[in-house]
């Protein structure tokens, strides 16, 4: 990545169990009455990591890249950039079906060369406004589905 700053970083764990062991998570995870909301952003990004890592190529850089703007009054970040033939595509995790994504619309504005937006979460399989959204059970997927959706978009940029 051209503008990488060094000192700014993420980290995921090699295995979402690790994580949630290391937090301490497995009592909590015992006494609750909803376990899929316990810490469930930070375990469906560090998923997507997972997920996103085993996905790259061997033979290439494995690291994973997000982008932030910092500027006064309006701060924004996406969760990760990942490239597909040569395109930098911002990615977005969400737990749930719902969610904003400012930071999302932010980054297609400024990068209008920027061909779309990936949001995983467990929002159906769609294409709306640049933003295809992908189920987190499809992570596997996403090369695929972005190829095809750039490859088949209509003009009105509402369907892939």
């Amino acid at each position: 990545m051209a503008t990488m700053n060094e000192r700014k970083f993420k980290i995921a764990y090699i295995d979402v169990g690790l994580m949630q062991n290391s937090l301490g998570l497995q009592a909590a995870t015992v006494s609750t009455d909803n376990i899929m909301q316990i810490n469930a952003g930070s375990v469906a990004e560090q998923f997507v990591a997972q997920e996103l890592t085993a996905l790259a190529d061997p033979y290439t850089d494995k690291k994973l890249h997000f982008w932030a703007r910092e500027v006064r009054g309006s701060n924004a970040e996406v969760d990760y950039l990942i490239e597909i033939d040569g395109r930098p595509i911002p990615v977005e995790v969400k737990a749930g079906a719902r969610g904003s994504l400012k930071s999302m619309r932010l980054f297609l504005q400024e990068y209008p060369k920027t061909p779309l937006g990936v949001r995983y979460s467990l929002h159906e399989l769609s294409y709306v406004d640049q933003i295809l959204s992908i189920p987190l059970t499809m992570v596997n997927q996403t090369q695929r589905l972005v190829r095809d959706c750039m490859e088949n978009r209509t003009m009105n940029n509402e369907r892939c």
